[in-house]
């Protein structure tokens, strides 16, 4: 089905076209790619439920009029629905510009304080209506909020629709506020959290109630992992299953073991939201989870853990128990068991920076991995480029070989390179770019791809190699300056030309 086609459902019909046999939608599923405004080929699309997370986790709401929605307001309460309908589609025109989260509270207040003059019963009718009638994505967040006002839940096709909704990490925030007052909204929302992986596994663990053995079990073995960042939900979940009083259990599995230090380590993060700081008795709760790791045969990541730990402890004012949690850590990280786990996991691929910070000998087994594939572990390229030229040429022309240079430096385009076709050979020759800035004549084939490259990414990235090599007095070459006055004439990008007015 083309996208023409499916902008013309409802965006229930399209969720529920696309409901798999899990009963889940597929982790690509992204209502505004359908049913946004076509956005310019150089802006990144974002996932659903970015711009919400972004306001509930990083920044203020928007300051917007919500006004016209007062209007929209009594005309739905004189049931006139199809007008109503026609200006929500008006306000929120591009479903960009305007959000509903912004201006939720303003329009609630509006309702409480003229409730006297408004039908509530036509309100709750339309803003069920539109559940499954809308194209519009903040006309149906919007709708949902206004159900947030009224206990529908004796209402077998309110309770179907919202959970379709909830399906999609775009509407989940939403429909959680829809059934605030809902007798079973917290097996609700403990449902929705299962149900998705991204945005909306985030706010449904954010509100979820620890009300039962299972609800903690699944927070620990399953919710803190989501396709966001699985830190984001870190310390809601520390508190949730009680991490401190768990953690000091001596008869725990190695699975629940193995969860623990996931979540510790996500705490350790300390971004892009609170961490491990905001943790009571964290002191406590780092020696209990040492004292389980001396107990239980532990594996590489179980090892990086505790350098983890250790590093962080580090960071923080020395004082008697703090001393204390290093001698437990170094206990563990000095072993004849910590050694050979890391030389196995050199043998198998992994286990490279634990043995960098280790000071253990990883550089043939990050050069063996290289070799045999070179893109898989492009991670690594940083570990074996050094002061042996011929060495770091020799590495260097392994991606030269494969990337598919020809297809990439087709001329500039005014796109980042997301999504697009080549945008994970778009990534990693901006990755390999980034090990380039101390080395002058290092990889000047790629350079000179990414200054053709159709992606603006590509073309920042080279632009900063050279603009470092320049700054250091580091010699550049002819064929790269070349390459730079070719593209100071073709340039399409705004941003880039200005920055080429300095080469």
């Amino acid at each position: 089905m083309g996208i023409d086609q499916k902008a013309s459902l409802s965006i229930m019909d399209y969720i529920m076209e696309n409901i798999q046999d899990d009963g889940m939608l597929a982790s690509e599923f992204c209502v505004n790619i359908e049913y946004e405004k076509n956005r310019a080929k150089s802006e990144i699309k974002f996932v659903d439920g970015f711009s919400d997370g972004g306001m509930m986790y990083h920044c203020a709401t928007n300051e917007q009029d919500a006004k016209p929605l007062f209007e929209v307001l009594h005309l739905i309460s004189n049931k006139k629905f199809e007008e109503a309908q026609n200006l929500l589609d008006v306000y929120f025109c591009d479903m960009q510009s305007v959000d509903t989260l912004s201006i939720i509270d303003d329009v609630q207040k509006w309702i409480y304080d003229n409730s006297k003059e408004l039908n509530a019963s036509n309100i709750a009718n339309f803003s069920f209506h539109m559940l499954s009638l809308s194209r519009n994505i903040e006309a149906i967040k919007f709708s949902l909020s206004l159900l947030e006002l009224f206990d529908l839940s004796d209402m077998e096709e309110c309770r179907i629709a919202i959970k379709n909704l909830a399906l999609c990490n775009e509407f989940t925030l939403f429909c959680i506020f829809a059934i605030n007052s809902w007798p079973d909204k917290n097996e609700l929302i403990f449902e929705m959290a299962q149900k998705v992986r991204g945005w909306g596994r985030v706010f449904a663990i954010a509100r979820l109630e620890p009300e039962t053995e299972a609800i903690k079990k699944w927070l620990l073995d399953e919710g803190q992992n989501n396709e966001i960042l699985d830190e984001y939900s870190a310390l809601e979940i520390a508190n949730k299953i009680n991490i401190a009083e768990l953690v000091k259990d001596k008869n725990i599995t190695n699975k629940t073991y193995k969860n623990l230090g996931k979540l510790i380590s996500n705490l350790l993060t300390e971004g892009p939201v609170a961490g491990i700081s905001a943790l009571d008795n964290k002191d406590d709760v780092i020696e209990q989870y040492l004292l389980r790791a001396a107990e239980q045969k532990n594996d590489i990541r179980d090892y990086e853990i505790i350098y983890n730990i250790l590093e962080y402890i580090h960071g923080l004012n020395d004082n008697p128990k703090q001393y204390h949690l290093k001698q437990l850590c170094g206990a563990l990280l000095v072993t004849v068991q910590c050694k050979k786990t890391i030389e196995k996991a050199l043998e198998e691929g992994d286990g490279f920076y634990l043995a960098k910070n280790m000071q253990m000998n990883y550089y043939e087994a990050a050069l063996k991995c290289i070799k045999k594939d070179p893109l898989k572990h492009i991670n690594l390229l940083e570990l074996v480029l050094n002061d042996d030229t011929d060495n770091n040429n020799k590495v260097i022309d392994l991606y030269t070989q494969i990337l598919p240079l020809d297809k990439i430096a087709t001329g500039p385009e005014d796109i980042i390179g997301f999504g697009h076709e080549l945008s994970t050979d778009i990534l990693n020759l901006s990755s390999i770019l980034s090990q380039l800035f101390d080395r002058p004549g290092l990889g000047e084939k790629l350079l000179i791809c990414a200054l053709n490259s159709l992606s603006t990414q590509n073309r920042n990235s080279a632009l900063n190699v050279i603009e470092n090599w320049r700054d250091k007095k580091l010699e550049i070459s002819v064929e790269v300056k070349s390459a730079l006055q070719k593209l100071k004439k073709v340039e399409v990008n705004e941003k880039l030309k200005e920055r080429l007015r300095n080469f």
